[in-house]
């Protein structure tokens, strides 16, 4: 896949978490996510990081490699951030519940490329290497990674609780009807939640924990 597909696609997603889950304008200026002509744009002009601090770039993995990957490159002393979500998995007719990179595929190491040797991040087992702009590594918009890490425990895991809405489409992420989707119908204080789904042309009730939900 070229790269800027790839940076279509992961752009896309960033801004739908932005825009729908944590509620941020796309016009605001600390993390605007235009990824409309972004790829383009950064190709040509061999966008690239300001060489005098610390800024977080998307790594791309090979296929579910995600935690391989960000446990190699905390070897070699880089911080990084994968955000992950808990999502139900069904193995040998048994449902088990596994912690899943929120963008398959994708994790964040933080560098200062004038200090850094980044280009060993390319050749890292796990990693298929960084989201490029030209010859150098193309920063993520300041204020994504940090919205994210604001949004998770201390080991990545996100918590979309607070965000969720009465009446919002939401998404079911573990337990027996993880996959599905429907609407809030209600939330308590102690974060039990019914849900309508779509079930075979009717809404169904369920009743669940505010925690296995994803606003989509």
């Amino acid at each position: 896949m070229q790269s800027s597909r790839i940076l279509q696609i992961y752009w896309h997603q960033t801004r739908i978490i932005l825009v729908r889950v944590c509620r941020i304008p796309l016009q605001c200026s600390s993390v605007a996510v235009r990824f409309d002509g972004m790829c383009e744009e950064a190709s040509m002009r061999g966008k690239s990081a300001d060489h005098n601090r610390l800024r977080w770039f998307a790594v791309r993995t090979l296929p579910s490699q995600e935690q391989r990957a960000q446990a190699q490159l905390q070897q070699q002393l880089f911080t990084t951030f994968l955000p992950v979500v808990e999502k139900s998995v069904r193995h040998a007719r048994k449902m088990r519940t596994v912690r899943a990179a929120l963008f398959p595929g994708y994790l964040f190491v933080e560098l200062d490329l004038s200090r850094d040797q980044w280009r060993c991040i390319n050749s890292t087992y796990g990693v298929s290497g960084l989201i490029m702009a030209g010859e150098q590594p193309m920063p993520v918009p300041e204020g994504v990674v940090e919205t994210f890490i604001t949004l998770s425990s201390k080991h990545g895991l996100m918590d979309f609780t607070a965000d969720l809405m009465i009446g919002s489409s939401v998404q079911v992420v573990s337990g027996p009807l993880s996959g599905m989707l429907g609407h809030l119908a209600s939330c308590d204080n102690k974060g039990r939640v019914e849900v309508l789904l779509d079930i075979m042309g009717q809404q169904v009730r369920v009743r669940s924990q505010a925690n296995a939900l994803m606003p989509v």
